[in-house]
């Protein structure tokens, strides 16, 4: 990526703060698989991949629109690297090699298949999954239980036909929000779902189910329970029949129509409806297309009871008569609008809050800050412009997740940011974002922070303080950061594991202490002004990297020798600089291995090309298989490298009048 750099200024001074990356669990890791050339991408488990790929091979492929979110998974790249929407996935603290899928949510695009058991069964790290107004048919999957992580499913809108498997309860589960409205099931609600005690949201409606309603009063966190247009009778019979719903101890709302009781009729706090119809109004009607989730919303009806998509709703404590909308989730249908000030000023109890993936634009709402609950806002992947507002962060906010990606934001971004005390995630990447970046000792709970493809400058790590403690990931390509790299710098983020520079201006020594740092696992400077290495203080028998890009810098010397002695290393990129002398026996002993020794893992990727290196090429190498590792000693000063061997082809080696006398 081509950095961009903006005018000269220096970060904010700020102590040291301590930082956490995911209260979810750990850190965002990227653990490299054997690609070719210059890709590198997180490594997604593959159980996770296998179940992802047959949730999509259960889909008939004729009902996958090009313009579909699953139309975009393609399995020829690692999931939770690569596909753009569709799937959420993290790393888990007892994980050093491997993303777990966390979510999954298709587009309402019409899919037309049947759920394998296989995505419940073999996602264990499942939170969410949803599935909502397609054309998903079949059975529910029996036999196994919900994956115990498993928070939200919604399988709304569909055409499931059979019974509820009571398999899929068990008291052991996590599930607080059960979504099977609109499709086709019958016979009777298993007792079983009584044993979901941190259920919150149970919404059944317009089935065909039959029998008695089964106790409930062991589910003490049920807040919403809709059954209409069913065919329930009467409830199982009980001493306690008459006040057995009220023992719901959270239980807000009871919508029974059709069941044996009069019609209960939710109200929309007035308010909310008039800001959700201020965001309809808000976007052309021609970007509306008529199977998308905004061309429901028909305001003649209630918003909280009737909007079969987008909306989220619930009766707060105090309120005896109205719903207050928690939530608007637009799907990505190519809306373009602007987002009105009523959006975030009216709607108090909005806890998120995504128009992802459209074509909004215009300036984000100025003049007033976010709901105090609002905790997930995303607006990625739009055109918004302008400047970040700074009236939008304050002390007072709970926002957790921040995803203001792929827009045309301008400016700097504002100090007030580091007022968001509970923020755990910040994506700003590709905006136009000029200036330093502010204090941020405040933001105590920052996850991950991702800058990349903005013109941002100043120095980063020239010093400690200048990022928080316990940040465990920074990626920042394409920017304009200059100055050193600095060893107590990097002492003073003891947890980072991924640091990504690449594209800056970066300058000076690779100080070794990077590579006995004890979290950092991915160091990618790649693209700076790096002009030496430095050897680490142990040789590198300490280093937990696993992936180090150091190409295209200015590096000279023979090749780091440590490098050749970190243990977990698997992806070196050492190509495009001024490295000279022989190719180090132990490096092309570990390109050239079967598998791992008790001292170290093979290296899956040696990029070597474009230096000055001579000599005669190692034994080993002459072993390389053409399935084996990537490596490449193209551009070098290696006569002697024919082209039978797949890492001498490329550009030809330099000529004699350019190279330096050998002393390999």
């Amino acid at each position: 990526m081509i950095s961009s750099v903006g005018a000269s200024a220096t970060m904010a001074s700020s102590s040291a703060a301590p930082i956490l990356l995911l209260e979810l669990a750990a850190a965002v890791l990227l653990v490299l698989q054997r690609v070719a050339a210059a890709d590198v991408v997180v490594t997604t488990f593959p159980g996770d991949a296998a179940a992802l790929a047959s949730l999509k091979s259960a889909v008939d492929a004729a009902t996958v629109p090009a313009y579909s979110c699953l139309a975009s998974w393609d399995f020829a790249r690692d999931p939770c690297a690569a596909f753009p929407c569709g799937v959420r996935c993290y790393a888990p603290p007892n994980s050093s090699s491997y993303h777990r899928v966390t979510g999954v949510s298709l587009d309402p695009a019409g899919y037309s298949g049947t759920l394998p058991a296989t995505v419940l069964a073999s996602l264990p790290f499942l939170a969410f999954l949803s599935l909502a107004s397609n054309r998903f048919h079949g059975a529910l999957p029996a036999g196994s239980p919900l994956p115990p992580s498993l928070r939200v499913l919604d399988l709304s809108g569909n055409a499931f036909s059979g019974e509820i498997p009571a398999s899929l309860f068990t008291p052991a589960s996590s599930l607080e929000e059960l979504y099977l409205s609109r499709n086709a099931l019958t016979g009777a609600i298993p007792p079983q779902v009584a044993s979901l005690g941190s259920l919150k949201r149970m919404e059944l409606q317009h089935n065909g189910l039959t029998g008695t309603l089964p106790r409930m009063d062991a589910m003490r966190s049920l807040a919403y329970l809709d059954l209409s247009g069913n065919a329930l009778a009467t409830m199982a019979s009980s001493s306690a029949a008459p006040i057995l719903l009220l023992e719901l101890a959270a239980a807000v709302l009871l919508v029974l129509q059709r069941v044996a009781a009069a019609d209960v009729v939710v109200t929309t706090f007035p308010g909310d409806a008039a800001a959700l119809a201020s965001l309809k109004s808000a976007v052309d009607a021609a970007t509306v297309p008529a199977y998308s989730c905004l061309a429901s919303w028909d305001f003649a009806r209630d918003p909280c009871a009737a909007f079969p998509c987008g909306v989220r709703c619930y009766a707060p404590p105090n309120s005896s008569s109205y719903h207050r909308v928690t939530g608007v989730s637009l799907d990505p249908a190519g809306y373009s609008g602007t987002l009105p000030a009523t959006v975030l000023a009216s709607l108090p109890f909005l806890a998120f809050l995504s128009l992802a993936s459209n074509r909004f634009h215009g300036a984000l709402p100025a003049g007033s800050p976010l709901p105090p609950s609002l905790r997930v806002l995303d607006l990625s992947g739009n055109a918004f412009s302008g400047e970040i507002p700074a009236s939008l962060f304050t002390p007072a906010s709970s926002l957790e997740e921040l995803y203001l990606s792929r827009n045309a934001l301008t400016g700097a971004i504002p100090p007030q940011v580091a007022s968001l005390g509970s923020l755990k995630r910040m994506e700003l990447q590709h905006n136009g974002l000029t200036g330093t970046l502010p204090r941020m000792d405040a933001m105590r709970s920052l996850a991950y922070l991702d800058l990349s493809g903005n013109a941002l400058s100043g120095s980063l790590l020239d010093a400690p303080g200048r990022l928080p403690g316990s940040l465990v990931s920074v990626v920042a390509r394409g920017n304009g950061f200059a100055g050193p790299l600095q060893a107590a710098a990097l002492a003073a983020l003891p947890a980072m594991r991924v640091l990504d520079l690449t594209g800056n201006a970066v300058s000076g020594a690779v100080p070794g202490a990077a590579f006995a740092h004890p979290s950092l696992q991915q160091l990618r400077l790649g693209s700076n002004k790096l002009g030496a290495v430095e050897e680490a203080p142990d040789g590198g028998a300490s280093s937990q990297l696993v992936e180090l890009d150091l190409g295209g810098n200015r590096l000279t010397g023979r090749l780091p020798g440590c490098v050749a002695a970190m243990p977990r290393l698997a992806v070196v990129g050492l190509d495009r600089n001024m490295f000279a002398g022989g190719i180090p026996d132990q490096y092309a002993a570990r390109a050239a291995a079967d598998g791992p020794t008790d001292k170290w893992v093979p290296f899956v990727r040696l990029m070597l090309q474009g230096n000055f290196l001579c000599g005669a090429l190692p034994s080993q190498l002459r072993q390389l298989k053409e399935d084996g590792a990537a490596v490449s000693l193209a551009d070098n000063c290696l006569p002697k490298c024919p082209h039978k061997f797949s890492f001498c082809r490329g550009a030809p080696q330099k000529s004699n009048a350019t190279c330096p006398k050998c002393f390999p």
